[in-house]
């Protein structure tokens, strides 16, 4: 299973680029292409593209200081089907994803780490 197999993308965003440019790292584009998963609402609600931080993201969800437990969660609530409730003035469940990839970056140096999740059926 690749990066270009995952069904929803939890991406740390602590500023605009960061999801962009980590979309290109982590395999979800090609490089260079990273900004495109969002042209025309692709990776929103609805969208036609693969579902990209689906409570909002960090920049509109809290402190990007905080905000790495949030992406474990969202994608637990996505993948479990317990997300109908919503959060941040967005739908809850959003895509019926089975998998999903989470990347967390930050602290000393701004290391990264990214988590693969498959939902049990």
């Amino acid at each position: 299973m690749g990066p270009r197999e995952m069904e929803l993308a939890m991406l740390y965003d602590s500023f605009t680029i960061t999801a962009g440019i980590t979309a290109e790292l982590v395999g979800l584009t090609k490089l260079g292409e990273g900004p495109s998963l969002w042209e025309g609402g692709k990776a929103g609600p609805g969208g036609s593209g693969i579902p990209v931080n689906t409570n909002g993201g960090g920049l509109s969800f809290s402190h990007s200081g905080q905000y790495g437990m949030m992406l474990l969660i969202e994608a637990y609530r996505q993948l479990s089907g317990t997300a109908e409730d919503g959060v941040n003035g967005l739908p809850g469940k959003q895509t019926n994803a089975k998998t999903a990839i989470i990347n967390g970056t930050g602290g000393v140096l701004s290391v990264t780490a990214n988590l693969v999740l498959v939902a049990d059926d």
